[in-house]
């Protein structure tokens, strides 16, 4: 439409395009107020809510657009990247197939289409749209990504990795296909080659791939190969490449300088819902001494992937505030004008971290704790919650860029669900065969582990092996996983791998069929441990020289199972013989050890609650003062 402040709507559009979207959005307001029908102001309006992160308000000046000018392209496509970004595919299907009407042959529509289809899990559908798609154009890669994500979800991984391979051929510089190529290699139990699937993006992105860079630390902390020093420069890289470069000052926020005030709590996770952070946090947040704390969740997961245990944490906490796909910029004004005194990460380098945001300062107080084995690298998250055992002083802080907050005891408090109470769990131990188990994810299968875990069964001729994790349910990862036993002469008959059950009480059963756990290192269990020792299956585990390789110590100590931790291979072995032949003292340990776990500090939520609250009025006051001092 014809406009009267043509000149304005130059200057807004021009200030976009320069990337002053705050000035291209206060001009198109103001011209807005003025003309609200003018469809090119109401779509730049979009377009910046856009590019600031605030979705849904982005969602209603596209609506607007199109229903000044229903044929407007830009508007349609706008709307419909915001639904797939949404995950609200049936709604990004259907503004895909409303631009399909012009041309149904248009590639850019048919692959948004696509990727709908597969959100939606109309597969096959998805796979008809993929190749007509690659009949238009074969060069597009993105259409062999889509059938990699199909695969994937159908628990495909050797599929998966041939359509990224598939990708990869047709675009060698494919972020998105190296990265989901990372992914499924540490699915099935290759981190080291997933880390170099990561490093191939890294060496040809240098500054767009935060999320890739963290995906190369974590496939990382899994390789036995690098030292804790190694580790450690490489987390510290991250903000040197990603950090924020002019980062709110910590003390720039106008918080009531008050230490004794009630404090409000933010947590910000993707993970909050049937995630083996569910049981820690609901530890924490089941105990009775919390007074004088409001504990504010920032949800970062799609609200129909909430599940009962979110509802168990939405109902214990004191407010739940969703902010998936917001921006950052976004989602820190959510967390300001919450009024937020102490803001914890939940995820460190994980999928679906924050970590940008908390790089840029977000709140006064930033902490970091549950989600991840190990230091951020940022300086700018101020401490991380352990223990004197998992990070012992001095070693330990020379090892994080946090200051380290040690609690008494341990750092988690591990919480069963309220139907696992009763579950039975083995009361006896066969006379001719010994069970040694481990129910961890893959890529903690490191060659040092499965080396010591097959001296045990050279060792012990009547010894068996049991694993269990969700890759087990493929073939192709249980051979890869089965030819490292082969290599050192184990017959596959005494090594048994099971898929991924769905049921927790069916899984937590299969817990009956092992033994003795034998922790995997350089990475230790820590929701599988806890199982193991509810179900009466005390854990071998061996002393580490990082967080991620202390977990075990930490939590056998707790329980007060001193004697499992082994401070070498040669005796992570040897306790493995010893109890092997010890049958009469194993299953004494067994028939008492849920009490044992019951009774101990690693399952007194109150304690917990009351040492971690502590914790946290003790840095509140540490603020409080180094304010007073600033002024």
């Amino acid at each position: 439409m014809e406009s009267q402040y043509l000149d304005d709507i130059i200057s807004a559009m021009k200030s976009y395009q320069s990337g002053d979207v705050e000035e291209a959005a206060a001009l198109a307001k103001q011209i807005s107020l003025l003309e609200p029908e003018n469809d090119i102001v109401t779509l730049l309006l979009g377009n910046c809510a856009v590019v600031s992160g605030d979705f849904e308000t982005s969602i209603i000046h596209y609506r607007k657009t199109l229903e000044i000018n229903p044929h407007l392209r830009d508007a349609q496509l706008g709307l419909a990247r915001i639904y797939l970004k949404l995950n609200r595919a049936k709604e990004a299907f259907e503004c895909f197939q409303a631009l399909l009407i012009g041309d149904n042959m248009d590639v850019e529509c048919l692959l948004g289409s696509a990727e709908a289809l597969v959100g939606m899990g109309a597969e096959e559908e998805a796979k008809s749209t993929i190749n007509l798609i690659l009949k238009i154009d074969p060069s597009k890669s993105f259409a062999h990504l889509l059938l990699a994500r199909i695969a994937r979800g159908r628990a495909n991984v050797e599929q998966s990795i041939g359509h990224l391979l598939d990708a990869i051929a047709v675009d060698p510089h494919s972020i998105n296909a190296y990265n989901e190529m990372g992914i499924d290699l540490i699915r099935a139990g290759d981190p080291l080659a997933a880390c170099k699937a990561f490093q191939t993006i890294l060496d040809q992105e240098k500054r767009s791939s935060d999320y890739v860079f963290s995906n190369w630390l974590l496939a990382s902390q899994y390789l036995d190969e690098l030292s804790a020093k190694e580790i450690f420069a490489r987390h510290q890289h991250w903000e040197t490449v990603h950090g924020c470069e002019n980062p709110r000052d910590r003390f720039d926020f106008h918080n009531d300088v008050t230490t004794d005030r009630l404090l409000r709590v933010g947590f910000v996770s993707s993970d909050l819902y049937s995630h083996s952070i569910f049981f820690f946090l609901q530890g924490l947040l089941s105990g009775h001494e919390r007074s004088g704390f409001e504990f504010i969740f920032f949800s970062d997961l799609n609200e129909k992937a909430e599940d009962d245990r979110s509802a168990i944490l939405r109902a214990l906490s004191d407010d739940w505030i969703r902010i998936k796909r917001k921006g950052d910029k976004f989602v820190s004004q959510i967390i300001e004008d919450a009024r937020i005194d102490i803001l914890i990460d939940l995820a460190g380098h994980t999928g679906g971290n924050r970590l940008s945001m908390f790089s840029s300062r977000t709140a006064p107080v930033q902490v970091t704790w549950l989600g991840y084995a190990g230091t951020t690298g940022l300086t700018n998250i101020d401490y991380r919650i352990v223990d004197e055992v998992s990070d012992p002083t001095p070693d330990a802080d020379k090892l994080a860029t946090e200051t380290l907050i040690r609690l008494p005891g341990s750092f988690l408090c591990y919480q069963p669900l309220a139907d696992w109470l009763e579950l039975p769990f083995k009361q006896e131990l066969s006379p001719d065969k010994i069970v040694f188990g481990t129910f961890n994810e893959a890529p903690k299968f490191s060659p040092s582990a499965v080396r010591l875990w097959c001296e045990i069964l050279r060792r012990i001729p009547e010894a068996e092996l049991v694993f269990k994790c969700r890759p087990f349910g493929e073939d192709k990862t249980r051979e890869f996983m089965m030819d490292h036993f082969r290599e050192h002469g184990v017959d596959e008959s005494r090594v048994r791998m099971i898929g991924f059950i769905p049921s927790s009480s069916s899984h937590l059963g299969t817990y009956n069929e092992m033994d003795i756990a034998l922790d995997p290192f350089p990475y230790n269990g820590t929701t599988t441990s806890c199982e193991a020792l509810w179900m009466g299956v005390p854990f071998i585990t061996r002393e580490g020289d990082r967080h991620c390789a202390r977990v075990g110590m930490s939590l056998l100590k707790s329980v007060g199972l001193d004697e499992w931790i082994a401070k070498s291979d040669e005796e992570y072995v040897e306790k493995a013989v010893f109890f092997a032949q010890n049958r009469d003292r194993l299953l004494g340990i067994k028939l008492n050890l849920r009490q044992q776990m019951k009774d101990s500090a690693l399952c007194d939520s109150n304690a917990f609650s009351r040492h971690f609250c502590h914790a946290l009025r003790e840095m509140w006051v540490t603020w409080c003062r180094e304010k007073h001092q600033r002024v």
